[in-house]
């Protein structure tokens, strides 16, 4: 029954955190008066990240439809933070990239996860890689199928 109880307590925590980091997120884009949304911020981090520049290798990359993706590309291109780009070796296909205008944007929620990073490893007093790896660990396993039946 114990570990019921510590179990319930560290979803509540991991819970908590999430919810956490998202809010102080979104506050932090505010107070750096960034006019995007914390999603479309996260769709700029992950297509400057991101190999494959397709819709399709886009939207998996962050684990949506294509057409849902689509709908955003066409707000951020709007918007003046993305791009469409012919592919230089298949005029059929359109990749997605970023603009100038993305650079300061993705300075300014880099730096918000360094302040975070470095001040979690400093209380856990834990090297970065050790955590990364732990991290790592995790990511793995919610990408398992298998463990949601």
């Amino acid at each position: 029954m114990r570990k019921e109880e510590e179990m319930k307590k560290l979803d509540d925590t991991i819970t908590t955190l999430y919810y956490k980091i998202t809010f102080k997120e979104e506050s932090y884009l505010k107070k750096k008066n960034i006019n995007l949304t914390l999603n479309e911020v996260k769709t700029i981090n992950v297509i400057s990240k991101t190999e494959d520049k397709s819709i399709s290798g886009l939207s998996q990359a962050l684990n949506v439809t294509p057409g849902t993706f689509s709908v955003s590309v066409d707000k951020l291109i709007s918007k003046g933070y993305i791009k469409r780009i012919n592919d230089e070796y298949d005029k059929r296909k359109v990749l997605i990239d970023i603009t100038s205008k993305s650079i300061p944007i993705l300075d300014i929620y880099h730096k918000f996860h360094q302040v975070i990073l470095n001040q979690a490893l400093l209380l856990l007093k834990m090297e970065p890689d050790v955590l990364n790896e732990a991290l790592k660990q995790i990511n793995n396993l919610l990408g398992k199928e298998e463990i949601y039946e």
